[in-house]
């Protein structure tokens, strides 16, 4: 059944394969036709009538009507839309509101429709086609994509409209009840709270399917969580396959339909691997792929899950985000190709802030992409930065460099970008699982503190405090005596664990939690202190 139902899926992926190469040679004039496309269609829209929608023939109109925009910039509109108001920021009715998150903020609902879907399906069924073509193994095995609790105060929050899709295959509409027959984990599963019995009931379910042939998620902290987890509570989950039943680490949570049942074979074989090794590919001898984020601050995370999974191939995720797709991996290709087909693309050249169209863009150079979506987002700046790395079949290929977002306690203005690369340099090579530079302000001094997890001693601090200084205007906030000099604070070795806690109880899902090289606020002491106590660098 589940050879029979990748085939099926194959099958339609190919054809929306077909279709975006065969368009990709005008580039220009298709992305110019997706413009003129959503401005037509969303011109009685309250935001096209503040903006004139009427009156713009093309890009140039478009660029002068409608200013470059952030998430607040929505805020007035979301709030009509969570009220039963329709007809803010599109025509098509918006479905739901999906809550994602940046590096650090309170989540953001961001309006879906049926367009959007659309858009994202544009993208991420050729990038499929691609991985069954590549990987045609993956047709023999289930998969599991990242499926995320929701967080308490998503749950609670009133709206008239639903918010968060049930799971990653509702992304794919029609075609959702076969995607989910391929899934390990029921969506059922999102309703249980984030900790030991969420962590419990995945981990046992995966390691009771021994087809599994492609993990698909985000953050590649999410899936070495899961397999430390695996490996400190093997007695329980092994005694809970021999069984046939769910012993419960915690209390019982909500109910979930589990697809669970005795499996003393798969049982006697998992007691075998999980006793002897900790490489956890060997529980599934089908996996051909995982696939997540590999570029910017979470390259530094791969070397641990790989202590996992030593020889399964890990593909880039492309940039991807919830607000839009950006870009998706082609094996052929090197790298990931602009998804043209999804949106209407700006991009902001850096440093010089010019913004180019995609057919304008140069190898070599670096941009934040803005986009303009059938979610009703319009030149909306992800705050991402990218590199042109070079093109394939008439499309740019993009490599996803870092965050744009900045702190600015002093003048500064360190971003993600520069710290991702001053901690790579810090630790030579020996990235800690968890390492992350925050802003402090305490009893009137400023400064910043490394949180880490490195063992067995601390880093010297004068040597990152040397690396910081690499940036221009915080050295000269140093030699004002604007900043204090560079904290390092050791923190327990469960630390990722503690900070997606800390998240989500803010009301992040656990999917769409970074971890980034820089937090941008001044509270990540509540992390690792469960208050607002002070941790003295």
């Amino acid at each position: 059944m589940i050879g029979l139902i990748n085939g099926i899926l194959h099958g339609n992926f190919r054809r929306s394969q077909k279709s975006f190469w065969k368009h990709s040679c005008r580039l220009q004039s298709y992305q110019e036709q997706r413009l003129l496309e959503y401005i037509r269609r969303n011109r009685f829209t309250r935001f096209g009538r503040e903006h004139n929608f009427e009156n713009i023939q093309g890009y140039d109109d478009f660029a002068k009507a409608v200013g470059v925009s952030v998430y607040e910039d929505y805020l007035p509109y979301v709030d009509r839309l969570i009220q039963g108001e329709g007809r803010q920021l599109t025509l098509d009715r918006v479905t739901l509101l999906e809550p994602t998150s940046g590096s650090s903020s309170a989540s953001k609902l961001i309006p879906s429709t049926k367009a959007l879907q659309r858009e994202f399906m544009a993208g991420v069924k050729p990038w499929l086609a691609d991985l069954y073509n590549v990987y045609p193994k993956i047709k023999k095995g289930s998969s599991y994509w990242t499926i995320s609790p929701m967080a308490p105060a998503l749950q609670n929050r009133d709206s008239k409209i639903p918010i968060g899709f049930e799971d990653d295959a509702s992304y794919f509409g029609i075609l959702a009840p076969l995607i989910q027959r391929l899934f390990p984990v029921p969506s059922g599963i999102k309703r249980v709270p984030l900790g030991e019995n969420f962590s419990f009931i995945t981990t046992l379910l995966l390691l009771g399917d021994s087809s599994l042939s492609l993990f698909s998620l985000w953050n590649p902290s999410f899936l070495t969580l899961l397999a430390e987890y695996m490996v400190a509570h093997k007695d329980i989950l092994i005694k809970s396959l021999f069984d046939g039943r769910i012993l419960w680490p915690l209390e019982n949570p909500k109910s979930v339909d589990l697809p669970f049942k005795k499996n003393k074979p798969r049982a006697r074989e998992v007691e075998g691997i999980l006793n002897s090794s900790n490489n956890l590919e060997l529980l599934w001898p089908n996996l051909q792929l995982i696939s997540c984020w590999t570029d910017g601050h979470s390259t530094s995370l791969i070397p641990a899950l790989r202590r996992y999974f030593p020889g399964v191939p890990i593909q880039s995720k492309g940039l991807l985000a919830t607000e839009g797709m950006i870009s998706f991996p082609v094996e052929q290709a090197g790298g990931a190709v602009l998804a043209y087909q999804s949106h209407f693309f700006e991009f902001i050249h850096q440093p010089s802030e010019k913004i180019y169209l995609a057919h304008q863009l140069e190898q070599g150079e670096q941009y934040i992409p803005l986009i303009t979506t059938g979610g009703g987002l319009y030149r909306y700046n992800l705050g991402d930065v990218i590199e042109i790395t070079g093109f394939f079949r008439g499309l740019p290929l993009i490599r996803f460099l870092g965050r744009s977002h900045t702190v600015d306690l002093a003048g500064e203005k360190l971003s993600e970008f520069f710290v991702a690369g001053v901690l790579q340099e810090f630790f030579k090579g020996n990235m800690p699982d968890f390492a992350m530079l925050a802003p402090y302000e305490h009893q009137g001094q400023r400064g910043y503190i490394l949180y880490h997890n490195q063992r067995p001693k601390d880093p010297n601090p004068l040597q990152l405090e040397e690396l910081l200084n690499g940036n221009y205007h915080y050295r000269y906030a140093r030699e004002l005596g604007q900043l204090q000099a560079v904290g390092l604070q050791r923190v327990p070795s469960k630390a990722a664990q503690s900070y997606m806690d800390f998240q989500i109880r803010r009301g992040i899902r656990a999917g769409d939690i970074k971890i980034p090289a820089l937090y941008l606020h001044l509270d990540l002491n509540k992390c690792f202190t469960g208050s607002s106590s002070w941790i003295s660098p």
